[in-house]
């Protein structure tokens, strides 16, 4: 992929010497912002995306709680205390089937 626009329009993702920059860019979309983190990834950077303001805080708690609960049906411990999922309860060996 290309950079559409700016100083290094025109050249591809892998000749632009940083693009933490645009990976930090808010209004960035798809697909050129999957291939700016993709071509991050690659190169062994870390991907830090800017945090976006949660919209509706309540529906966020809401959600996470839900999934804790989920979580903690699905998980099993052992008799000596280490975590087994519940999959692997069901197999003899641990493996799946």
């Amino acid at each position: 992929m290309v950079i559409p626009f700016g100083k290094h329009q025109g050249l591809p993702l892998s000749a632009v010497p940083s693009l933490q920059w645009l990976a930090n860019l808010g209004d960035l979309r798809a697909p050129l912002k999957g291939a700016v983190v993709a071509e991050l990834r690659e190169r062994g950077g870390a991907t830090q995306l800017p945090l976006l303001r949660c919209p509706d805080p309540a529906l966020a708690q809401e959600l996470v709680a839900a999934g804790r609960r989920s979580l903690a049906s699905s998980i099993r411990t052992s008799a000596d205390g280490t975590r087994i999922s519940s999959a692997s309860a069901r197999c003899p060996s641990g493996s799946r089937t």
